[in-house]
């Protein structure tokens, strides 16, 4: 029996602007400071390519982007990270191993004692490369929206795909990594979780993730019959809600996203960053889905772009870009919907 606790991180909209005054209070006493010199986390998407279709893909990823930074570049921005010394940095994609320079970058990460996860839908997780990902990644996040393999393979537009995914769960398990489940609630889902929840345990995951449809890339160009409805998300946290009580002695880590992105989003706007975002051509943000770019990796150094990033919640632009959206679905009300039409930072 694996020695896991549930911890049910669900909360109500949070009063972001009662936040903010605390905020205020610390950097005036010298607690927090005004901005950091560096990030304290990063998500790096090394590549857009992707082998499948997922009808939710927050950034249309699919074919590789003709502009992505080249292997020479993408070692550079590796050891820039080492440089800066981000604290945890997440490799994603697209699917990030089918980039060239994956095991590269993994390397110099681990050998610059940085804290790496990656994202995976598992597909290419082996018996031979299972030791590697234990070896270099901290934690290993694997895509699971369904209990049963039609509904994963529905959502993510390839049969097969959930085969792989249960067998790289198992595979990294066997090798002694970390690994995460996450899940993107859906209609087509929902009445699923309770059994993926479950499964995710008996699998050994460590945590399991739930997000619901931000309609961005491929997802803008869907109907809303991919997002829950208000009833539905209530439905969503009463079912988190009961199994907690059920897992409350064990430790096993549920996550879950209000359904409302107005916390997330207008917090960028309010406290100083301490994420940045590098896309597959270098362009930087602070998050994948906010249209202000700091510059270019392929320009400038990862410095320079931090402190160009660092005030943006100073930014009246992006404040005002920030109070626009509330959930999920209000980026559909975008005149530039991100990743919708091309790319987002480029």
């Amino acid at each position: 029996m694996n020695n896991h606790r549930v911890i049910d991180t669900y909360s109500n909209e949070i009063n972001i602007d009662g936040f903010k005054i605390k905020i205020d209070d610390f950097t005036k006493e010298g607690i927090l400071p005004g901005y950091f010199n560096s990030p304290l986390i990063g998500q790096w998407e090394i590549t857009r390519e992707c082998n499948l279709r997922c009808i939710f893909c927050y950034n249309n990823s699919g074919e590789k982007l003709p502009n992505e930074l080249t292997h020479k570049q993408k070692i550079n921005v590796a050891k820039q990270i080492v440089k800066e010394k981000i604290y945890r940095i997440c490799i994603s994609g697209g699917e990030p191993i089918l980039c060239e320079s994956f095991w590269d970058i993994a390397k110099i990460l681990k050998q610059g004692k940085i804290f790496c996860s990656t994202i995976t839908n598992g597909w290419y997780v082996s018996e031979e490369n299972a030791s590697l990902y234990a070896k270099y990644f901290k934690n290993i996040q694997i895509s699971l929206d369904g209990r049963k393999k039609e509904t994963h393979d529905k959502l993510r537009g390839k049969k097969g795909s959930w085969e792989r995914a249960v067998n790289a769960c198992k595979l990294i398990k066997d090798n002694v990594g970390k690994i995460s489940i996450a899940t993107v609630v859906s209609p087509i889902n929902l009445l699923e979780i309770e059994e993926v929840i479950d499964f995710a345990y008996s699998l050994g995951a460590i945590d399991i993730r739930f997000d619901e449809v931000i309609f961005t890339g491929r997802a803008s160009n869907r109907d809303n019959n991919i997002s829950l409805s208000e009833k539905q998300s209530y439905e969503l946290v009463k079912i988190i809600k009961h199994k907690k009580n059920e897992y409350n002695e064990k430790l096993f880590y549920i996550d879950i996203v209000p359904k409302t992105q107005y916390s997330y989003v207008r917090g960028f706007a309010k406290i100083p960053p301490v994420s940045i975002f590098i896309s597959p051509t270098g362009t930087c943000s602070i998050d994948p889905v906010l249209p202000f770019s700091g510059g270019s990796l392929k320009e400038k150094s990862l410095k320079e772009i931090w402190n160009n990033l660092k005030i943006i919640h100073k930014n009246k632009d992006f404040i005002n870009y920030s109070m626009k959206v509330k959930i999920g679905k209000d980026f559909k009300n975008i005149s530039n919907i991100p990743y919708a039409n091309g790319e987002l930072h480029d």
